[in-house]
Formats: structure tokens, sequence, C-alpha cells
């Protein structure tokens, strides 16, 4: 499991360098516990940290925008609004709400946020996300935006438009398709706004 501190280390010059030579590993089911081992070799604690973040960039690819730069999880991963689709309601919203200030009270490692920070026509762009790795994430992932830890049930801005994605996995990775499971459940997201 990735903490705030590892994602402290990942985002800094000796992080980063770290994550550029973890890339050149094959990180591959046959290979992973010697590139792991190796890593562990090289950085310590950080091994798993790298060896995740790089893993889930190569999955990320065609789902985000230049998934080699970001900070991320499996999991995370597969909570986030793929670049297409987040593209879209940015420009939906710009359109529809143009000079707006949008929330996305459930901003996990940033997906809706950089498209909605990259589109015109948005006036400023507030994430938020109770989970404090997740959002250290977001700090690497997205620029130009304020990020504030909160729980999307309790209300934390007066932005003209909120975004609520709440998640639909578990910490194991399964789906759900109970809105009463999702987290946080969508009818308290729909009765908190």
């Amino acid at each position: 499991m990735i903490t705030v501190d590892d994602v402290a280390f990942l985002r800094s010059r000796h992080g980063l360098k770290a994550l550029e030579n973890a890339s050149a590993l094959a990180l591959t089911s046959d290979s992973l516990i010697a590139d792991v081992a190796d890593l562990r070799r090289r950085y310590g604690d950080r091994a798993s940290a790298l060896a995740e973040v790089v893993r889930s960039r190569r999955r990320a690819v065609g789902r985000l925008r230049e998934p080699e730069r970001w900070l991320l999880t499996d999991l995370s991963l597969q909570q986030a609004t793929t670049a297409v689709v987040a593209a879209h309601r940015a420009a939906e919203i710009a359109r529809r709400f143009g000079g707006a200030v949008v929330h996305d009270v459930t901003c996990s490692v940033g997906a809706e946020l950089v498209e909605l920070a990259d589109t015109g026509g948005i006036g400023a762009v507030i994430g938020s996300d109770l989970d404090p790795v997740r959002l250290a994430m977001a700090a690497h992932n997205v620029t130009g935006v304020t990020l504030l830890r909160a729980d999307a049930l309790t209300p934390t801005s007066t932005a003209d438009v909120l975004i609520a994605d709440p998640a639909r996995r578990s910490s194991g990775g399964s789906r759900t398709f109970r809105p009463d499971d999702f987290s946080p459940p969508l009818l308290d997201v729909l009765t908190t706004y």
C-alpha cells in the first residue's frame, strides 16, 4: 500500500529518477519478484511503490493522457474516468456554464481535474478527496487547481458546478453495481447536494 511519504518521495527529484529507472524493468508477472528485489536493493522500502506506479502507468495507456507522468495505483486507475469521457464532460460544462467554478468532490488522483483544468471557459477548478494518498497524487498529476482534503458528504465550497463520481470498486478491486455500496453511497451524495 502506497503512503503519503511514498508519494512525497516519488514526487522528489530522486523519486522521479527512481521511477525512470523502474520503468526500464519488465515488471511482468514472470519477472516481478526479481524486479522488485532489484528495486529493493536500490531503493529500499520504496520498491513496492515504484513497481505499483510503473505497472499502473502501463495499464493507463489509452485511458489517460500522458500516463507516463502520472502517480496512481491499480485501484485508482480502475476508478479513474477515462480522458475521453472527462474531456467531453469538461467541454460540456464549459459550453453550458461558461466561467463557472467547478468542484469535483470525489477527485481521487485527478483524472477529471486534468481535463477540467485544460478546458478553456471554466472559471476555476477545485478537487477534494478524503484519501490523503490520492490527494497527494492529484497534487502531482494536476496543476492550476485548488485541492482540499474533505469528505464528499460535507459541502466545502460554493462552486457553481459539482461533480461526484463515487467509487464503485471495493479495496479488493471487485466492481459493485449497488448504489448503496458506492463510496460514498450515491443516495447520500444526492441528498447532500
